[in-house]
């Protein structure tokens, strides 16, 4: 019997990314238990992307820089609408399920991926970087680390809108749970489904129903960081690598205990 057979484990990543975690938890014996705490909105105004876009298509870029499955899908969306062709730019990805990402929606294979997948890696690590000009498009929501890191390196960075990450709805009545004590863990995969996390849980009538003692599994530390500031209880952090390595870590956990 291995570590995770049979436990309970809540799913809080956008429920159309969920599957993935939750099939790699099943394959362990895990029961995932959804409860999609974010959800992925188009930016407010499509201006600076569709500009940014046309700029990459006209070689005014030297670098294309992808950090996450949610601007590839983005990226796909916005180019198909305007009829951009992506296929002549340079991309670099933080990792292997971004480079996975880009393949299935634009065909594409990136030019760089870091060895450790850590945007901070990929900052450190990118060629050809001074006097580069590089676009990122993310999130509403991400930290301009990325952005400051290659400037300080000599690169001109263009940071813009993609898509917007809000709160998300649906799963289950988290809080009954909690009281009954039905959960063996909670999975946290970014910062911002921590904090969406906690307005879920306040609109279901409270903000302290156990989630306190509850090992929370967190991938990264900048995500670990955000669950403890929010008085969680980190018990496993994995580096941001595959989903497969994150619930191997949570396994481990288990096994241990």
């Amino acid at each position: 019997m291995n570590g995770l057979s049979g436990k309970r484990i809540v799913i809080t990543r956008a429920l159309d990314q969920a599957g993935e975690l939750a099939d790699l938890l099943r394959e362990r014996g895990a029961s995932p238990v959804f409860y999609p705490c974010i959800a992925v909105a188009p930016p407010d105004d499509f201006a600076p992307l569709d500009a940014a876009l046309r700029r990459l298509a006209s070689d005014d870029y030297d670098w294309l820089i992808v950090t996450s499955v949610n601007a590839v899908n983005a990226l796909a969306d916005r180019a198909a609408a305007l009829t951009i062709d992506l296929s002549d730019a340079q991309i670099a990805v933080v990792g292997a399920a971004t480079a996975a990402a880009l393949a299935t929606r634009l065909q594409l294979k990136p030019a760089f991926v870091p060895a450790a997948y850590r945007a901070s890696a990929l900052a450190q690590t990118l060629p050809r970087i001074d006097a580069a000009r590089i676009l990122i498009p993310h999130s509403d929501l991400a930290p301009d680390a990325l952005g400051r890191a290659l400037t300080l390196r000599g690169a001109c960075v263009d940071a813009v809108t993609a898509y917007r990450t809000v709160r998300g709805q649906g799963g289950v009545h988290l809080t009954s749970l909690l009281l009954t004590r039905q959960l063996d863990a909670l999975t946290f995969t970014s910062s911002s489904a921590v904090r969406y996390f906690y307005e879920r849980i306040a609109d279901e009538g409270g903000c302290c129903y156990g989630e306190e003692s509850l090992p929370s599994a967190c991938l990264g530390q900048p995500t670990a960081q955000t669950a403890r500031e929010h008085g969680l209880s980190v018990a496993v952090v994995a580096p941001n690598a595959t989903l497969s390595t994150f619930i191997d870590h949570l396994e481990s956990y288990f096994a241990a205990r």
